[in-house]
């Protein structure tokens, strides 16, 4: 008697399996999951290739600032684009253009490359190609599935990135053992896989069929005018940028690792892998944030928990504490993911979806970049663990600034999304 009850709230606990039932977004999230994690294995190679010709970490480094700087600089064309042709072809030329840099790596590889400019510079048209498919794939989401199904694809899809940042890596390591050409072999083969999924998407012909030349410089506008009449998305912008920009820790664990664990490369590898296990759990178990009512209350509280976790880590007396602070922030990241995605795709229009989407994938994925940079600058004047309490510290500090000052972001909830 005493079973029914535990069985009946672990399977509302487990994540939102709805939208796998739709057989158009199950084919795209398993290209997904496989591009994810082939990607993964990419970048894994191109830092070890980097580092193998150079011995630096800076040249290491730097290659974020070749995926970063491309992808600012194209996103908001691709997101104008996306909403004025048709989206599935976009997203088969970009997912094609993608495999193809894929192969370019292959081949340097086997040509036995010993330049860094050639890595580098595939490496930013691999960055610029990907700016044209991430809001393809955002769009998609709320195009197949309604909204009450929207937080269960997205931490689906959250899942999908942190299943390629654990495996991928492992993947990786072991391919390298065979030589650098079996991984970017690994990376084509699963952007084959990748693009047959979009490929296999039902036709979505643009909102907006008229092509218009002047549409990425209107963008700041459109966007402005859309902020102004639904607040949310500004509000949700500002807090994951909040998080990313000034919580990001990922840059300080090995100096953390060498100051404080002894610098063993198992680990830093542990430590860096803990994220992902956090993020990984919380898209598991984030099947209460379907019914969650009060979503801009909860995710507030994630954003909050995440600089908070950063924070701690400067006190981390065993790598086993520091793991379990990375794997928390890692379940915070996870739930203000989710909620933040369902809130803005639910509040935007569909002509505006893949500017939006693009105006994400910025925050989302040039924000970590830009925070470890900043850990980084701020780490080489005070320290790793230093770093980390400033860094998380603020990170709270923010949110909470961003919160105060919006009181309608923290009575949001899923009706008004």
């Amino acid at each position: 008697m005493t079973v029914a009850p535990w069985r009946r709230m672990l399977q509302r606990s487990v994540v939102d399996r709805r939208p796998l039932r739709h057989r158009a977004f199950r084919t795209l999230w398993l290209g997904s999951l496989v591009g994810s994690v082939g990607n993964q294995v990419g970048v894994f190679a191109v830092g070890l290739q980097a580092f193998w010709l150079t011995g630096s970490s800076l040249a290491v480094g730097a290659v974020g600032a070749f995926v970063a700087v491309p992808m600012f600089a194209t996103s908001f064309v691709a997101g104008s684009l996306a909403d004025r042709l048709d989206r599935r072809r976009l997203g088969m030329a970009a997912t094609a253009a993608q495999t193809l840099v894929s192969g370019g790596l292959l081949a340097q590889s086997m040509l036995g490359n010993d330049r860094l400019a050639v890595i580098y510079g595939l490496v930013a048209v691999q960055s610029v190609v990907g700016s044209f498919a991430a809001p393809v794939r955002q769009t998609y989401l709320r195009m197949l599935l309604p909204a009450d199904q929207m937080p269960g694809a997205v931490a689906l899809y959250l899942f999908a990135g942190n299943a390629g940042l654990m495996l991928g890596p492992a993947l990786g390591g072991l391919a390298a053992e065979a030589g650098l050409a079996v991984c970017f072999a690994l990376q084509l083969t699963t952007g084959v896989v990748s693009f047959v999924s979009v490929a296999a998407l039902p036709r979505a012909p643009a909102p907006d069929r008229a092509v218009d030349p002047t549409a990425a410089q209107r963008l700041p506008r459109d966007v402005r005018a859309l902020v102004r009449a639904r607040p949310t998305i500004g509000r949700v912008l500002l807090l994951d940028a909040s998080m990313t920009l000034l919580g990001a820790p990922v840059a300080l664990l090995p100096a953390l690792n060498a100051d404080r664990f002894g610098g063993a490369p198992a680990t830093l590898g542990a430590l860096t892998a803990s994220i992902a296990v956090g993020g990984t759990v919380g898209t598991v178990f984030s099947g209460a944030l379907s019914r969650v009512v009060a979503q801009g209350r909860w995710l507030v509280g994630a954003a909050v928990t995440w600089g908070a976790a950063t924070a701690a880590l400067a006190l981390a007396g065993s790598p086993a504490w520091a793991c379990v602070l990375l794997a928390t922030g890692g379940v915070a990241d996870a739930v203000a993911v989710t909620l933040g995605q369902t809130l803005v795709q639910n509040s935007t229009p569909d002509a505006l979806r893949g500017r939006v989407s693009a105006l994400e994938n910025v925050v989302q994925m040039g924000g970590p970049q830009i925070g470890n940079l900043r850990a980084g600058v701020v780490a080489s004047w005070c320290g790793a663990a230093p770093a980390l309490a400033i860094g998380g510290l603020c990170a709270v500090a923010a949110v909470t600034v961003v919160a105060g000052l919006s009181p309608g972001l923290r009575q949001v909830g899923r009706s008004e999304s």
